[in-house]
């Protein structure tokens, strides 16, 4: 005993830690008074002496008179064990074995009976129970400090006290659990608990007053809310980490009330939300409308309006997540949501500027049949007619929509979609990064866990983007081929090829062109949209190509003869477009010119059998037309037989025209747009504005105005009046 004693003393006054723990092991020898032989009982009993003490004059006995002071030095350390600086931590378990083994031994030498009255059950709750002090008095003892502290340096700082307690608080609760209350542990396994729980009473006492008076996001809100948070949370994993089996940790769980933070945020996150969606919902009108549509630099083809609007979204997302407050889910997918609906309607603004490509072509001429030597009267006619019928002054709208200002449209749409993937993986790790928070204090660690499923939702989150963007791509491209065939380059398309004779206005001069506008859009488009923007001018072309042998007017006539020259022009065509395998793949560009190569076999076909075949179709049901595209009308259907009969150089032609649908002779026609035609409009339209505001369904002359419906009833009447009484 006495061995102890020097021991324990010599280690008070150097702190060398090998002291205590020799210490220890000796007082963990020392026979209690129920150990004891009655011979040793009464020897120990005769060992007394007198301790001067604030009562006066104490009388103990031997053991006493050694293990008090030893018990007394280390309840004082415990009792605020936070002061031990980190040198010292190593000697925690000793001293905390020396004050446990000191307390025992003075029960025992108190009950003075010789018996051992206590279980070891009753032992170990006294054990528990001692240490819950420990953790209480030195919780509180810190606590105080900190708040001390956290008062002072927010005068100095100029930051709010209590954003400066909880990240205090923390440390406080984190050094504990890594240092103390694994050895504490030992004697009292919700030694976590207990400080963790206190600490989270304590600080939600000088909180509750703020969170009070919170209405509104301020500088203080914005400081103090995170930290607050970041302090429960930790508080609430160190008090779910202790064995959940233990009854005892159900008891602090309980015991701690939530500072329901999450509630109080959330109607003002939401606020937040559909204020920032508003703002960026006008930037992205305010953008489009500044948008020249040229290409940031000859590497960046894209508009500079969708760069802002991303520069934009990306940093209101970061004002999200730099919030650092407990949100939801729902949350998270309302602000993308907003986003989504800001790049639908830029998407929706993109195309809206364009105009429908219907009004780039030019109405269909009246139906006529062939006259000899009409070809060249009405070549000269048209090419007079030519010069006056349109007013292109008035066409600034139409020439602003340039093959190169059409192409920054697309690949700023592109551009969207790239960064809409990044945007979405971008969201989806920081939001498991921050870890959605849980609802009450009550759910456990599985259900934390749990609570990543709604991840799965971003999936969708912006499907609808996805599918504007793609939609409007397809219409921007549709249109882009319309325009270059239509438009730019209606006079070499529309209005020369195969005029006067097939011989003399062959396809080569529109493919040279062609191949220039190709050369300007490929500089210019982005190589994921290369494809779909040439397939465009691919299906344009052949649209053009029917167009003018379907409704070429009466400058174009075909011979049978000619369709080995038609054959060869197509070929040249799809030649040009696969571009020995460096351009559009061999199977799309067959697709495209399957229907096509159909309507230039029939003029390879006799008068007669194109009759019959006329007389077979018109004894189908009238359905409608068959496509509103040229490329897609069908060989077989008795609106495209008719045509090739009007626009086939022969005598039987002709007169089976004349008898059966009346048709005039080209010679009376001029081959030029109508006066009712959009090209000629362009001349009485005030503004671009009132044209673009007109229908689009555009009125033929008076004497050839004809439906489709209507004409197939005239074919079908004719049809019943040939073979009745044939023609």
């Amino acid at each position: 005993m006495c061995y102890t004693w020097v021991l324990f003393r010599q280690f008070v006054v150097t702190g060398e830690s090998s002291l205590l723990q020799h210490a220890t092991l000796q007082m963990k020898k020392i026979a209690s008074d129920g150990e004891r032989s009655a011979q040793e009982r009464v020897y120990m009993k005769s060992l007394c002496c007198s301790v001067d003490s604030a009562d006066g004059y104490q009388e103990l006995t031997f053991l006493q008179s050694f293990l008090l002071p030893i018990k007394k030095w280390s309840d004082k350390k415990l009792r605020d064990y936070h002061l031990m600086p980190s040198e010292e931590s190593n000697n925690v378990e000793g001293i905390v074995t020396a004050a446990m083994v000191a307390r025992r031994l003075l029960a025992d030498e108190c009950d003075g009976t010789g018996v051992v009255r206590r279980s070891s059950t009753a032992k170990m709750a006294a054990d528990a129970k001692q240490i819950e002090d420990y953790i209480i008095s030195s919780i509180n003892a810190a606590y105080e400090r900190a708040l001390g502290a956290a008062n002072a340096k927010s005068v100095a700082e100029h930051e709010h006290p209590l954003r400066i307690l909880a990240e205090d608080v923390k440390i406080i609760a984190e050094r504990d659990a890594t240092i103390f209350t694994p050895i504490f542990s030992r004697w009292n396994s919700q030694s976590i608990a207990i400080s963790a729980s206190l600490l989270h009473s304590l600080y939600g006492r000088e909180l509750k007053p703020f969170l009070d008076g919170v209405s509104h996001f301020s500088e203080d809100v914005t400081s103090v809310l995170p930290a607050a948070d970041i302090l429960e949370q930790c508080l609430i994993e160190l008090v779910y980490s202790v064995d959940e089996e233990d009854e005892l940790n159900g008891c602090y769980k309980q015991g701690m009330s939530p500072y329901q933070i999450e509630a109080i945020c959330a109607p003002m996150i939401m606020r937040w939300i559909n204020n920032q969606v508003g703002k960026i919902i006008e930037w992205v009108e305010r953008a489009i409308q500044q948008e020249k549509w040229d290409p940031l630099s000859s590497q960046l083809r894209h508009g500079a309006s969708i760069v802002e609007i991303y520069r934009i979204i990306e940093e209101t997302l970061d004002q999200f997540f730099n919030f650092n407050l407990p949100m939801r889910f729902p949350q998270l997918k309302g602000l993308l949501t907003g986003f989504d609906n800001a790049l639908k309607l830029y998407s929706q603004n993109v195309v809206s500027q364009l105009v429908d490509k219907d009004i780039l072509i030019p109405p269909a001429p009246i139906l006529t049949r062939y006259k000899k030597d009409t070809a060249m009267n009405s070549f000269t006619r048209k090419k007079i007619a030519d010069t006056g019928s349109i007013d292109e002054s008035r066409c600034s709208h139409f020439n602003d929509l340039s093959t190169s200002k059409l192409c920054v449209r697309l690949n700023s749409l592109h551009y969207l979609l790239i960064q809409l993937s990044i945007l979405e993986d971008n969201s989806r790790a920081r939001w498991v990064q921050t870890r959605p928070r849980r609802s009450s204090i009550e759910e456990d660690l599985e259900s934390i866990s749990a609570s990543s499923k709604p991840v799965d939702g971003f999936s969708t989150i912006f499907d609808g983007t996805n599918e504007a963007v793609n939609g409007a791509i397809m219409k921007i491209c549709d249109f882009t081929g319309v325009k270059i065939i239509f438009w730019d380059m209606r006079q070499q398309f529309l209005y020369s090829l195969y005029k006067g004779s097939v011989s003399e206005a062959r396809v080569e001069t529109v493919i040279h062109d062609l191949d220039s506008v190709l050369g300007q859009l490929c500089d210019i488009i982005v190589h994921p949209l290369r494809d779909q923007v040439v397939i465009a001018l691919l299906q344009a072309s052949m649209d053009g190509f029917v167009r003018v042998l379907l409704d070429g007017g009466p400058s174009r006539v075909f011979s049978q003869e000619d369709s080995r020259m038609l054959d060869e022009d197509l070929q040249l065509l799809k030649d040009f477009f696969m571009a020995g395998g460096d351009g559009l793949p061999h199977g799309v560009v067959e697709s495209s010119l399957a229907p096509v190569q159909q309507i230039t076999n029939l003029y390879s076909l006799g008068t007669h059998t194109v009759i019959k075949n006329l007389m077979h179709a018109s004894e189908q049901p009238v359905v409608g037309s068959d496509s509103t595209r040229y490329g897609k009308k069908s060989a077989k259907d008795a609106d495209t037989l008719l045509r090739v009969l009007c626009h086939r150089s022969d005598r039987e032609a002709s007169k089976f025209l004349k008898k059966q649908y009346s048709l005039p002779k080209s010679a009376g026609y001029e081959d030029a747009p109508s006066k009712e035609s959009p090209f000629s409009a362009f001349a009485g339209a005030s503004s671009v504005s009132d044209l673009l505001k007109r229908t689009t369904s555009f009125h033929f002359p008076a004497d050839g105005q004809r439906s489709f419906r209507l004409l197939k009833q005239k074919i079908q009447e004719a049809t019943l009046e040939f073979k009745q009484g044939g023609w």
